[in-house]
Formats: structure tokens, C-alpha cells, sequence
């Protein structure tokens, strides 16, 4: 047997609210948490016009990540936007991604990458699937934690998206 067939496929829970990028991603077992590659949390933000809106829709993703075990080593939150994000958005959604990161890396003593993925009425759901499938066969990479958008992931995986934007 080849290491490739002998590779299991990654556990991904899919959680929060049912987006249209995320068509086509199976969800794990939500009792298989100990053995889950990466939390992935969906938030419909399309009615979202203000910073204070965004941060209470970001307020359940974050309960969930906190009481998630310590052993998930990747977390994806995708946010569905009505359209292009405001300008505000990126910068917002960096601070909300690098609070999380070290409020996992100091109550739980380990590293997990936070990745916000923006995505828009354009965006492809089989990219993103597979984007995210990539991801979750990869241990957490050089950025603790990173925005991207779909542009971003259109010719490379997030790993490497996550990696040019650190360098």
C-alpha cells in the first residue's frame, strides 16, 4: 500500500450557518472532535453594514473555537459577504483572527492557525472545498493567523496565500 492510499482523508467539521461557498465540503462527525484536522465555521454576514454588526457575528465562531479541544490545529471561519468587502473589513477581521490565535496560544498552550476566508456572491464553492480540503492535510503553517479572499486562494492553496502575504 502507498503512503497516499494509506492517508486517511482529513476529519473537517463543518459548523455554523449553512453557507453557498461551502457547498460540496462533508462534515465529519461531530463526535469525532479528538480526531478533527480542522474546524471550519461558516457566518452569513451579508446584512452586515457596520463594524459593531460584524463583531457580534464574529461572537458565536469565537465561543466555539474556545471551547473546541486543543488538538484541532486548523481553523477556517468563512465569512459570506453580500459583495466586495468594505474597506474596514480585512483590517477588522485581522484583529478579530490574531486575538483568537492568542487567546488559543495562551489558554491551551499550543498553536492553531486562525484563517478568515472572505468570500463573495462570486465565489467558486468547488475552489474553496478544495482549498480547504488541501489545508486540512497540512500542519499549521508560517502565519498564526490570516484574511484572505477568493482572489487569494483562485491560483494557490491558503497555505501558500498565507505564506506570501507573511513574507
Amino acid at each position: 500500500m502507498s503512503a497516499e492510499q494509506g492517508r486517511r482523508a482529513p476529519a473537517i467539521l463543518v459548523e455554523g450557518d449553512p453557507l453557498r461557498c461551502l457547498r460540496g465540503i462533508e462534515s465529519a462527525d461531530p463526535a469525532s472532535e479528538a480526531t478533527t484536522d480542522l474546524l471550519l465555521i461558516g457566518v452569513d454576514v451579508r446584512r452586515v453594514r457596520s463594524t459593531a454588526g460584524l463583531l457580534g457575528s464574529l461572537r458565536g465562531p469565537a465561543r466555539r473555537v474556545r471551547r473546541f479541544p486543543a488538538a484541532v490545529p486548523q481553523i477556517i471561519v468563512v465569512l459570506e459577504l453580500a459583495d466586495d468587502p468594505e474597506p474596514w473589513v480585512p483590517p477588522l477581521c485581522q484583529r478579530w483572527a490574531e486575538a483568537l490565535h492568542r487567546h488559543i496560544q495562551r489558554g491551551r498552550g499550543v498553536d492553531a492557525g486562525v484563517t478568515v476566508l472572505l468570500a463573495g456572491p462570486r465565489t467558486d464553492s468547488r475552489l474553496v472545498a478544495g482549498r480547504i480540503s488541501e489545508l486540512a492535510h497540512r500542519p499549521p503553517g508560517l502565519t498564526p493567523a490570516i484574511v484572505l479572499d477568493a482572489g487569494d486562494i483562485s491560483c494557490q492553496t491558503i497555505a501558500q496565500a498565507s505564506t506570501n502575504d507573511f513574507i
